[in-house]
């Protein structure tokens, strides 16, 4: 048995663990039940070398704004960068953690936008559970749209973030978190993290509603790196349709000459049927990259199946018309 497969089934078991507990700020003592994600086995790459843990943003020191005892707001320069946290220990960071958290509640809404901030670009675990916890634990609109708006721009390259920000699809209980969440992955995707989905998918602990959310995550994917990882599950002997439906549609968002080539492979009928086809014709209707245009014109005019011809030309269509629109914004959509 694997390390990973070992996590999994502990994870399978107790997928959302509850931390249960008093916390003291300024205020005094407050009663909170928060999801706390389980986490995950170590991955590997495609290679079997384990993946990196590096960080997007470089090292260094922020200028927060930090809120006294009086209430008055001052300036000073905090460790907040991911080099420095991962150099603290587990009481420091969740020293620094739960002051920081303090802040976002009680700050204003410049200092509230530094700190969420910061603790995204941190690109570590405990940063993005005490992002989910403090959406979760205010009713303030202007914090969780601040803390939604902040997550859909993480690009970070830590795995262990990125894994607990891919669980939030799964296990978050706000909507307009969730969403932010599957923006964030949909635009920093690699390879683990479409295994990562496809585990989670899998999981017979997760809730039913959450699968849509997973799939559309999938299916809205963008970066190079996970087009392999979605290639297999268009190859592979799939059983589950929807999968690989999401498969397909991730590669047509993706756009490049590869999607491109895995999508073609698979579009003329086989053996096992037409309907194994179909996903993949719609995804060649969604296929938005100008640099595909003539290409997809020059196999549109040679395909001899009506339906690719149809689909090919569809998509040559769309971009033609996104390309003219921005000439002629009032021009109606095909």
């Amino acid at each position: 048995m694997t390390t990973r497969t070992a996590i999994l089934g502990f994870s399978a078991a107790l997928p959302v663990i509850f931390a249960i507990g008093w916390q003291f700020f300024d205020g005094g003592p407050r009663f909170e039940l928060t999801a706390t994600i389980p986490p995950r086995a170590t991955p590997s790459t495609a290679s079997g070398s384990p993946v990196a843990m590096s960080s997007g943003v470089a090292m260094g020191e922020q200028v927060v704004a930090s809120i006294d005892h009086s209430g008055t707001s001052s300036q000073h320069t905090s460790p907040h960068m991911p080099g420095l946290i991962r150099e603290m220990n587990d009481q420091e960071r969740a020293t620094m953690l739960r002051e920081m958290m303090h802040q976002i509640r009680q700050g204003t809404a410049e200092q509230k936008q530094t700190l969420v901030t910061s603790l995204v670009a941190m690109d570590h675990a405990d940063a993005f559970q005490a992002l989910s916890d403090a959406f979760h634990q205010t009713k303030d609109a202007e914090t969780r749209q601040l803390i939604a708006a902040a997550l859909k721009g993480y690009v970070g390259m830590d795995r262990e973030a990125r894994e607990l920000v891919t669980s939030l699809i799964a296990l978050g209980g706000d909507a307009v978190l969730v969403d932010a969440a599957s923006d964030a992955i949909a635009r920093s995707a690699d390879e683990d993290t479409i295994q990562h989905l496809q585990e989670l998918l899998h999981d017979p602990t997760i809730p039913s509603g959450a699968r849509e959310r997973l799939m559309h995550t999938i299916s809205t994917v963008a970066t190079s790196a996970a087009a392999p990882a979605l290639v297999r599950l268009l190859d592979g002997d799939q059983q589950d349709a929807d999968l690989r439906a999401a498969a397909a549609s991730g590669l047509a968002s993706i756009g490049d000459e590869s999607s491109l080539d895995a999508l073609l492979h698979h579009a003329t009928p086989s053996e096992a049927g037409s309907e194994q086809v179909q996903p993949v014709l719609k995804a060649l209707r969604e296929i938005r990259s100008p640099a595909l245009r003539e290409r997809l014109l020059a196999t549109a005019q040679m395909a001899g199946d009506p339906l690719l011809r149809q689909s090919l030309e569809a998509s040559v269509e769309n971009i033609t018309f996104a390309a003219s629109s921005l000439y002629n914004p009032s021009q109606s959509a095909p």
